[in-house]
């Protein structure tokens, strides 16, 4: 059975590595960017039964938490930050706002991170979204004084407009694991490990929690680093300074699902077009070769 392994970064030497931390909020939900108030409609979303917060807000779960995800380090709190796919919607059902695709095989928009306390959402969200645990899906029904209140956000919001939203945890990220990544085995390799200090030659696919596609190393132009320090020559690092820890283990020919927050992802000036600062990145790994570190090239052209 494949199961996500989770290890922590305990020291990350060098100022390549360093991570970021910004949480800027990328969607008109959150942020208020001005777009019309047209588009498709969504389902009206059934409140019977659902639990009531303060400020009038309401909701309710459309799931329950399974075993591997009711504990605590996977239920929201405030301080965490949270990797969230939406929809809103007003009560005619209009959408207003969502970054969850119409086709799910090819994500349109990155998963919106913020950190719950600490960013400037909305109070409804503030309040609504604290409980909920990794994928599960939640229905919010937000009151305008916890929304946008008498002045709305024009010409989207309207004033006094009572929000409704849908709502998925992808992930989450606890103040005290910024260094920890996860790992699932999908194929077992061959051979020795890769262990720290050993040069690796790997393929990925690089992702977004929703399946928003940023960056890929094929075949043709695989990546070449050392593990452990991320080195490519005696110049040069890779971007991702997780990917260099969490390669260790590997065999060859082995393939390995690998989640990295963004504290130990890419460093701020390395993000790729399209990814927001803040955002937790997933890693498609094909560990191709294992070589001895004395392979590694000197200078930048020899790789």
């Amino acid at each position: 059975m494949n199961v996500f392994r989770r290890f922590s970064i305990l020291l990350i030497a060098s100022a390549t590595f360093a991570g970021c931390n910004s949480n800027t909020p990328e969607t008109n939900a959150t942020s208020g960017s001005q777009s019309p108030v047209a588009g498709p409609k969504a389902p009206k979303l059934d409140f019977t039964g659902a639990k009531s917060l303060q400020g009038g807000l309401k909701y309710k779960d459309e799931d329950q938490p399974t075993a591997a995800n009711a504990g605590p380090d996977k239920t929201l709190e405030t301080g965490d930050e949270a990797v969230m796919e939406y929809t809103g919607s007003f009560a005619d059902g209009t959408i207003f706002d969502s970054n969850i695709p119409k086709d799910p095989s090819i994500p349109e928009k990155p998963p919106f991170n913020f950190v719950v306390g600490s960013s400037p959402v909305i109070k409804g969200w503030e309040v609504g979204l604290v409980g909920m645990h990794v994928g599960q899906t939640r229905d919010l029904d937000i009151p305008s004084a916890l929304g946008y209140g008498v002045t709305g956000r024009p010409p989207t919001i309207p004033p006094n407009t009572e929000l409704f939203f849908k709502v998925k945890l992808l992930a989450l990220v606890k103040p005290n694991q910024t260094l920890v990544f996860d790992t699932k085995d999908l194929k077992p390799g061959v051979g020795k490990a890769a262990v720290t200090g050993n040069i690796v030659t790997i393929t990925y696919d690089g992702t977004l929690l929703n399946g928003f596609s940023f960056a890929n190393a094929p075949a043709s132009a695989p990546l070449t680093f050392q593990v452990g320090t991320g080195k490519i020559n005696s110049t040069e690092h890779i971007g991702v300074s997780g990917l260099a820890f969490a390669v260790a283990g590997m065999k060859a020919g082995g393939v390995r699902l690998i989640t990295l927050p963004p504290e130990i992802g890419y460093a701020p000036q390395a993000l790729p077009s399209g990814v927001p600062p803040g955002s937790v990145t997933q890693f498609k790994v094909t560990l191709l070769k294992i070589a001895p570190g004395s392979t590694l090239p000197k200078s930048a052209g020899g790789n």
